[in-house]
């Protein structure tokens, strides 16, 4: 591939055994084998102010078919440059962001295995300078002075905090084979396959057989309800006690078991498929990839969970009593304090969209006054 003669690639990442450069604008990446589910990421450096408006990248990709027939796919893409530091916040593309920060981290990770605090340490100090440059003043709450952030960064700080609790950076009973898989699968995957594996998303099964995605947090462990998580390796259901009995239930699981097998079927690896129900001994494997926000405040548990408000008073206090562990697990407030951050709740924080090509920023020029 070849990029504009004021940019060059710092590091590549991805399932690569081999790279070359030519000069500093051209480069070669060789691969054993692409599969459609592989993936790499490429990290550049900005060398110099870019005095144009846009600036080229050129991807050749060569390779030959299982009938050794040779074929190439030339790829140009244009961005754009601008001056404005706030034009370029808003053009970010956060999950990519958030994939790039893991998967740099997850590489640490596997290079210095021993320190894998400092690498934690690193990336909430890469979210706090986040917000110190880019978030507005919020108040104080508990001795910090907090900052929020807003529009399409508001996203970020949670999905900063799925990734250091999770398999591939958190605390883990894995063996060490097992952990280094689970990395060199997301280090090698494309972005679908990571954000499943780093930042799953709960879902709750509703009487018409519809999908509500939920937060990742124990708070929807509600009696009633049918959940649903794919952490691309296994695939969850979790089925309320108070679903046990009745042919509206039956359905929902039967429902979720059909989705798991069509999902599974043509995966690698083939993920494990576990359906439970509440406070039996499977139940565990769920209950341990929740964010405990039952440490939280009752107010900010409605604020998060909004369908909380529709429980009364007393069953609101059953569930908290029902999930109350004495644990050193952070709740995702209790972590944003600790970087001084605000709570934003993205449900109302504007535009989630992520923008398809990042603009690139460069010094203030006349062009932008």
């Amino acid at each position: 591939y070849r990029t504009s003669s004021d940019l060059t690639v710092s590091q590549v990442i991805g399932p690569t055994f081999s790279t070359e450069q030519h000069q500093h604008t051209n480069f070669k990446i060789y691969f054993a084998s692409m599969q459609p589910h592989l993936g790499f990421a490429l990290f550049f450096e900005l060398l110099d102010d870019i005095p144009a408006d846009d600036i080229q990248f050129q991807v050749v990709i060569k390779y030959k078919t299982l009938t050794n027939q040779s074929l190439t796919r030339v790829m140009t893409r244009q961005l754009s440059t601008t001056g404005a530091l706030s034009t370029w916040i808003q053009s970010a593309n956060v999950p990519v962001l958030a994939q790039l920060m893991a998967r740099r981290s997850i590489m640490l990770a596997r290079n210095l295995p021993d320190d894998l605090h400092e690498i934690q340490a690193d990336l909430d100090n890469q979210l706090h300078t986040i917000g110190t440059n880019f978030g507005k003043a919020a108040g104080m709450k508990r001795g910090h002075e907090l900052r929020r952030l807003s529009g399409v960064l508001s996203s970020l700080p949670r999905l900063v905090f799925l990734l250091r609790r999770g398999q591939c950076l958190g605390e883990s009973n894995m063996n060490p084979d097992e952990l280094d898989a689970i990395r060199c699968l997301v280090l090698s995957s494309d972005c679908e396959t990571g954000a499943r594996i780093l930042f799953p998303q709960l879902y709750r099964l509703t009487h018409p057989l519809a999908w509500t995605a939920l937060p990742l947090e124990d708070l929807c462990l509600q009696p009633s309800w049918v959940l649903y998580l794919d952490q691309h390796t296994h695939i969850l259901v979790w089925c309320g006690g108070e679903t046990r009995d009745g042919a509206e239930f039956q359905q929902l699981r039967d429902h979720a078991k059909q989705a798991a097998e069509a999902v599974a079927i043509n995966r690698w690896p083939q993920p494990r498929t576990l359906t439970f129900f509440e406070a039996s001994s499977q139940a565990r494997y769920l209950t341990s990839r929740l964010i405990p926000s039952h440490k939280d405040l009752p107010e900010e548990q409605r604020e998060a969970l909004p369908v909380l408000r529709e429980l009364g008073e007393e069953a609101q206090q059953a569930l908290r009593n029902k999930l109350w562990i004495d644990t050193d697990d952070l709740s995702l407030r209790e972590y944003l304090l600790t970087v001084d951050l605000a709570y934003v709740n993205e449900l109302h924080a504007g535009t989630q969209a992520a923008v398809g090509a990042c603009l690139l920023y460069t010094s203030p020029s006349p062009r932008d006054s």
